[in-house]
């Protein structure tokens, strides 16, 4: 006869040794069950669950149940004379196979959270209750969730430098985003924020820096930046700002880099006033500057995102050695702005980083900065490469088809997965 009047042979196997992390197809499996009892490690019955559950408005983590007999302990974890000793344990996948007639199909593959050992006496009925659960299982499990998708991004792109700022609002440093990686000290508490900024949806709140003159406001000490050369260098953040109330001129430098050649590599937002009419002159400009050797180039986004409009904002820029000269470029949400190139100058190596800061607006209507505040998150220092641009990563990826967004959170976590 045939299934379902007899049933189907049921193959289970265990991958010993295998990285739960690694590509499946990398996993040796090692069969478990065998037609003769003597050898049969499995009693059945082997029961699989998948998919959407009655009325569940969500598809739950698939599982896979079955009993392992367990004589003289091989398939207890920390019994050190067992045969498998060393081999198996939290994760270790499992696959099951039916064939129904015309070859093995693989019906299972999840992974073992557990192996606890049961028995009703000494040497009687030693078994080991199996259940093993699919991928959603691992996605979803723990307290804790995961960080922000800002965050994920960054991390995955290797900066040498980064600072997410989503500390709470009880912090008194700006923790590194990278492990054994320096903290940012504020320079005064009484003007920082942390936590108070609502970000885009793609973070966490981060810091709010205010400020009550154009001298005096929040910022962080200068911190040492190494492992850098000076071919190139990148930093990219995201920035709030608010104009003070009654509306004037506002301006802060985000961020300083100060190179080994003694040259300032920064970044400043603004928002002033032309003729006496707020509003109409602000922009983020990117530079590269030598007060004493009296040169500069500046990459700017002049009047086309005003970055005090309350919305976070996002910056990418980068110092590029090229020959003889630097190039400063930058992007603003996503938008390239308008590049320049200071000829005949060396960049140097990063050495330090500081900011924000403060300071009056000296073009336009000037005027100082009284009561304006900036949000300052995800600062990151990149070296030697193309940083991504963490513009879609801010927005969490709105829009993002459910597939795609599977596999990136997959890969963000080191969970194999495969997507048909």
């Amino acid at each position: 006869m045939t299934f379902p009047d007899d049933p189907l042979d049921i193959t289970v196997s265990v991958a010993y040794e295998a990285d739960p992390l690694a590509e499946p197809s990398s996993w040796t499996f090692t069969e478990i069950t065998s037609a003769d009892p003597v050898d049969n490690m499995v009693r059945p019955p082997v029961v699989i669950t998948r998919g959407r559950a009655g009325e569940q408005g969500s598809v739950g983590p698939g599982s896979c149940d079955f009993d392992v007999i367990n004589p003289d302990g091989i398939f207890s974890p920390r019994n050190v004379s067992g045969a498998n000793y060393g081999r198996f344990g939290r994760n270790t996948p499992v696959r099951v196979s039916v064939d129904p007639g015309s070859g093995a199909v693989v019906r299972s593959t999840a992974l073992v959270a557990s192996w606890p050992p049961r028995w009703t006496g000494p040497d009687i009925d030693d078994h080991v209750p199996v259940r093993a659960n699919g991928l959603l299982r691992r996605l979803g499990q723990g307290q804790s969730p995961l960080k922000s998708a800002l965050r994920r991004s960054i991390l995955g792109s290797s900066p040498l430098a980064y600072w997410p700022m989503e500390d709470g609002s009880d912090a008194t440093l700006f923790a590194s985003g990278l492990v054994g990686g320096q903290s940012l000290t504020p320079t005064d508490l009484a003007y920082v924020n942390p936590g108070a900024i609502t970000g885009p949806a793609g973070s966490a709140p981060f810091a709010q820096f205010v400020a009550s003159s154009d001298t005096t406001g929040g910022g962080v000490r200068p911190t040492a930046l190494t492992g850098f050369s000076a071919t190139r260098f990148s930093v990219t953040c995201v920035m709030t700002g608010v104009m003070p109330d009654p509306a004037i001129t506002t301006c802060w430098d985000l961020f300083t880099v100060t190179t080994d050649r003694g040259h300032s590599c920064y970044a400043t937002a603004y928002c002033g006033t032309t003729g006496g009419v707020v509003g109409t002159n602000y922009g983020i400009d990117v530079l590269f500057k030598n007060i004493s050797l009296g040169f500069s180039a500046r990459a700017f986004s002049f009047a086309t995102i005003n970055p005090f409009d309350g919305d976070p904002h996002v910056l990418v820029a980068t110092w590029t050695q090229d020959g003889a000269d630097v190039d400063v470029t930058m992007t603003l949400d996503g938008v390239a702005g308008t590049a320049d190139t200071e000829a005949g100058q060396t960049l140097g190596t990063p050495a330090f980083l500081v900011g924000p800061t403060t300071r009056a607006l000296t073009f336009g209507d000037v005027g100082n900065n009284t009561g304006g505040s900036v949000g300052l998150g995800h600062l990151a220092v990149w070296g030697n490469v193309t940083p991504p641009d963490p513009h879609e990563a801010s927005t969490g990826y709105v829009g993002e088809e459910a597939a795609v967004r599977f596999a990136r959170l997959c890969t963000e976590e080191g969970i194999p997965f495969d997507v048909q």
